[in-house]
């Protein structure tokens, strides 16, 4: 939604700016035109990155609040055989830790 704003607001600086241009200075079209586009670009992109980054800011926000929490870690059980002996390593994060069994 924000998007069709900053393009509306870019659209509308451009017409104002070329009918001034065109019938206030009376400026030929092609000229009234191509100094127009000026206006138009800056407002296009900066009405853009605002756009983009409030877009980014409500993504960030939509889910649940995790950002002073710590990751929860789910332990993954890997089965290996080591030479007839039947041993389960658990991962939890980057550590294995190895339980034999009996």
């Amino acid at each position: 939604m924000r998007w069709i704003g900053a393009a509306i607001l870019a659209v509308a600086v451009f017409v104002a700016c070329w009918a001034v241009l065109q019938f206030g200075f009376d400026l030929d079209a092609p000229v009234a035109l191509g100094w127009a586009i000026i206006p138009f670009s800056v407002f296009m992109a900066l009405g853009g990155f605002w756009a983009d980054r409030s877009s980014k800011d409500v993504h960030r926000h939509d889910g649940p609040a995790q950002s002073n929490s710590t990751p929860e870690i789910i332990p993954q059980v890997i089965q290996k055989q080591h030479g007839g002996n039947h041993a389960r390593q658990f991962q939890v994060g980057r550590d294995y830790k190895a339980v034999k069994d009996e």
